[in-house]
C-alpha cells in the first residue's frame, strides 16, 4: 500500500509501541512507506478528517473491509 492522501497508519515511538495511536495523512507521504503500517484508507469524509485538531476526541471509527 502507498501513503496517499487519506491513508491511516500506526504511529510508532520505538520497539513494541505500535497499536494504540494512529494517524491520517493529508497528502502523499512516500517517506513513511515501509516504516509505518497502513491499516485503512479514508474513502469518504476526508473533509471532516481535515478539520481534526490536537485534543479532539474521535468517538466512532468504522472500518469496512474492501472487496478485492
Amino acid at each position: 500500500m502507498r501513503y496517499r492522501e487519506g491513508a491511516a497508519g500506526v504511529a510508532l515511538a520505538g520497539k513494541d509501541t505500535g497499536g494504540s495511536q494512529w494517524f491520517i495523512v493529508y497528502s502523499p507521504q512516500p517517506r513513511l512507506e515501509g516504516g509505518y503500517t497502513i491499516f485503512a484508507q479514508v474513502e469518504a469524509g476526508m473533509d471532516e478528517a481535515r478539520k481534526l485538531m490536537p485534543g479532539d476526541r474521535i468517538l466512532d471509527v468504522r472500518l469496512i473491509e474492501a472487496s478485492r
